[in-house]
């Protein structure tokens, strides 16, 4: 699967070669008696069925108690213990085997219950089921907000900082109003490590991680879910990102796209609000290979790292979701740093049709930077970040979240998907005025899909995210419309309410 996942073919395994450079051995010889297929040997994820059992009715006025008592078939010839974690649709969850969920309501709906089984070997087995309660539950419309990187490291956790001197929630208090108080759901990339544990990464340029305490500035944010497939999360090495999922989990907030190996990597996370399952996915394909960033920031069979974006994993993942949300959301690290667009998509991996950018500069500099490092290897032909995404839509997501390039890049509708190339920066410390504008999206969504798109523009002022205003807000709004056109895509400016909107 990995050599089909790099290379676009199976492989044929004719010779194998045994390496034992054991200097000062003058002779030696290695016999093999076998060599076995342990294939059928490997550990197997669980298959799991969702039942639905009896249901219960109680009146009260207009409001109904509904109560359901939910059971599931496991089938799992390697175990016999297993973790179980139902979503109920309601914002409500279980870890329950046969829980007994009562729903409160007051008119006809239909919930999208979950349910994931984790066996002794760490494999899941997921089901999802459609229960009409009836009489139902809520209707209505819900919102989603998205912000880019989120980094609350380097500058900010100086000693005599911005976060000693005022505390973490000081980053996200002006911004509050418009994003984690403005909708029901709010995601971000958290693109730094909260850990004081674990060691440097020996090879790459830039390294930063915020400390474990600094958790409670995405708290006050009011921040739900964070992407962790980006090249920062390992940059305290396996022990660093393994305290940032204590940390998250403690907080509790959920996380997605990293983990120690490849299979807890490419794990999505759910979420559900007012009976629509909504599932998320992280995927990066800054894998250092091009500078030579041994150990790699990929995630491996064994080896810890974020989830890479690649065409087979991104297949994979949405094909696994679909049978199990209403809604596909994909948050994918990639780009050029610092290009205005995403290119023409013309699969030139590297360079992706932006003009002057072959290789991208040293990745995020605090400051401006003499001069750019050419790459150690050639990457390998692929397709291109755009066409990538493209892909992604093509095989049935919902929405595209992107961020890496650290600026803004415009929004595009393909096939009646939104793509948002790249949010920017939301909270980081760059120096470049490029970098400072920033934005928050908006998506209004039901169990039918999304149906509505808003942005309102930010400015990162000494660090710290503002709603921008006036003559800059107005600029920023224009900004986006101008890049989105490039992409045939229109986008509305009102710049009474300080907003944009995307046509679909």
């Amino acid at each position: 699967r990995d050599w089909w996942n790099r290379f676009g073919y199976e492989p044929a395994v004719v010779e194998l070669i045994y390496v034992n450079d054991r200097d000062g051995i003058p002779v030696g010889q290695v016999l093999f008696d076998d060599i076995i297929d342990v294939t059928s040997d490997l550990p197997e994820a669980p298959l799991v069925e969702i039942v639905r059992g009896r249901q219960d009715v109680e009146s009260f006025g207009s409001w109904y108690r509904v109560g359901v008592r939910f059971e599931s078939r496991v089938e799992d010839p390697d175990s016999d213990t297993f973790l179980y974690r139902w979503d109920f649709g309601d914002s409500t969850t279980s870890e329950e085997p046969a829980p007994y969920h009562e729903f409160l309501v007051e008119a006809d709906y239909t919930y999208t219950v979950t349910l994931g089984v984790r066996d002794e070997t760490g494999l899941w087995g997921r089901d999802s089921a459609q229960v009409r309660v009836d009489p139902g539950g809520p209707g209505g419309l819900m919102t989603i907000n998205f912000v880019g990187d989120v980094m609350l490291a380097r500058g900010y956790d100086v000693p005599g900082g911005l976060i000693d001197t005022y505390g973490p929630e000081y980053v996200f208090a002006p911004t509050r109003p418009i994003f984690g108080e403005d909708a029901d759901i709010n995601v971000c990339n958290l693109e730094c490590p909260l850990t004081d544990e674990g060691e440097p990464h020996p090879t790459k340029s830039y390294v930063f991680r915020g400390r474990p305490e600094n958790i409670a500035g995405l708290t006050y944010a009011g921040i739900d879910l964070v992407s962790l497939a980006n090249n920062h999360i390992i940059d305290y090495g396996q022990r660093g990102m393994e305290e940032t999922v204590e940390v998250l989990d403690a907080a509790p907030i959920r996380w997605y796209g990293a983990g120690d190996n490849e299979y807890i990597a490419l794990q999505p996370s759910f979420w559900s609000e007012q009976g629509v399952a909504l599932g998320f996915f992280g995927q990066c394909n800054r894998t250092g290979r091009e500078y030579n960033y041994q150990p790699f920031l990929d995630a491996a069979c064994n080896k810890p790292g974020f989830a890479w974006h690649t065409d087979y994993n991104t297949r994979a993942s949405v094909s696994e979701l679909l049978p199990l949300a209403d809604l596909v959301i994909a948050q994918l690290h990639a780009g050029i740093e610092y290009a205005t667009g995403p290119g023409t998509g013309d699969g030139q991996d590297g360079v992706d049709g932006v003009a002057g950018l072959a290789v991208e500069p040293p990745h995020d500099a605090a400051g401006p930077v003499a001069g750019m490092p050419e790459p150690i290897f050639a990457t390998r032909p692929s397709l291109s970040d755009r066409q990538l995404r493209y892909a992604t839509v093509d095989a049935g997501a919902h929405l595209l979240i992107c961020h890496h390039p650290h600026v803004l890049q415009g929004f595009e509708v393909y096939n009646g998907v939104l793509i948002a190339h790249s949010l920017g920066n939301f909270a980081f410390d760059q120096s470049f005025a490029e970098t400072f504008p920033s934005i928050v999206l908006k998506a209004t969504f039901d169990k039918a899909g999304f149906h509505d798109f808003t942005f309102r523009p930010v400015f990162i002022d000494d660090m710290v995210p503002q709603p921008a205003t006036g003559r800059l807000g107005r600029s920023i709004l224009d900004l986006m419309a101008e890049y989105s056109r490039e992409m045939d895509t229109t986008v509305l400016v009102d710049s009474a309410g300080m907003q944009g909107r995307i046509l679909l």
